[in-house]
């Protein structure tokens, strides 16, 4: 309050003789708990702003003692909105607060930096003039830690590191090593047993056949058929026997050890697999694309 006293007395000396007592309040805007108040001369139009606080000083302003304030008690801030919203005073906004705690976390590491540095300087002091130095000079200075987690653990790590190549030592074995049942694929890894309903030579006879609808299908015709893509049942169906842009790339990277067992499942009976935000969002925005590109080319898509 003596600062908005002070900057009254030394406001506004018009060139009319005029002075504070010549001005109207015209208005009031907050930045979060600091008020800047605008009046107005009657007789110059003169504007002067009053502030409810000095805010080139070197100490803490209003804002940064209110967030330093909730983090020293352990509050956030909706607590602080709330408080403020009972005692009727202008909060800061979200982003305003995290920007000044940000700040008020940068003071504090400055601060609690340079309290550590002239602690360490004076135990230093204490350390050389008690003769308490290592045997090149430099001093010795005792450092009290509470470290009891950290040692429990590694206490535990040991024990069992210990315990384990002890128990190896009396107890030799060999490690058993559990092999696999199937043998790798040449395209696909390693395959699950499927279960035989028919010989090899009709299933090399069904797989021939299959490979060779697939090399005389109509690409863009398919192409054509499907572009509606989600809403078209042929899409699903073509997307189930052939390998799509969203499943090339994971086939070719499979590992010669890694079952198909999944992928083909997958393939096969998975209803839709495309859930991400951004394929739904283009599902939702699709026509309205649509439309706005007709609407500029003038033509129909």
């Amino acid at each position: 309050m003596s600062h908005v006293i002070e900057q009254i007395k030394k406001r506004h000396s018009g060139p009319y003789g005029c002075s504070f007592i010549d001005m109207e309040y015209e208005s009031e805007v907050n930045y979060g708990f600091l008020s800047v108040f605008t009046f107005k001369c009657t007789m110059c139009n003169i504007k002067t702003r009053l502030h409810s606080e000095y805010i080139h000083h070197s100490e803490m302003n209003i804002n940064n003692a209110a967030v330093n304030a909730c983090q020293a008690i352990g509050i956030g801030y909706t607590q602080l909105t709330e408080l403020s919203g009972f005692l009727d005073l202008p909060a800061l906004s979200s982003t305003g607060f995290l920007r000044v705690q940000t700040e008020v976390a940068e003071i504090v590491h400055a601060t609690a930096w340079d309290e550590m540095k002239k602690a360490g300087e004076e135990e230093r002091r204490l350390a050389i003039e008690s003769g308490s130095l290592d045997v090149d000079g430099t001093p010795i200075i005792t450092v009290v830690a509470d470290g009891q987690w950290s040692k429990r653990s590694y206490k535990t790590n040991e024990r069992i590191r210990l315990n384990t190549s002890k128990r190896r030592q009396l107890f030799p074995e060999k490690r058993k090593v559990k092999k696999s049942k199937t043998e790798e694929d040449e395209h696909y890894g390693l395959a699950e047993p499927l279960i035989e309903f028919f010989s090899s030579e009709e299933m090399e006879n069904k797989k021939s056949k299959f490979l060779e609808k697939l090399g005389r299908a109509d690409v863009k015709q398919i192409e054509f058929e499907t572009r509606d893509q989600s809403h078209s049942e042929m899409w699903y169906n073509e997307r189930k026997i052939q390998l799509t842009a969203s499943r090339f790339g994971q086939i070719c990277k499979m590992r010669s050890n890694t079952s198909c067992k999944n992928v083909i499942h997958n393939i096969l009976y998975d209803s839709d697999t495309l859930q991400t935000k951004s394929v739904q969002y283009s599902r939702e925005m699709e026509t309205k694309a649509r439309q706005k590109f007709e609407k500029l080319l003038k033509e129909k898509v």
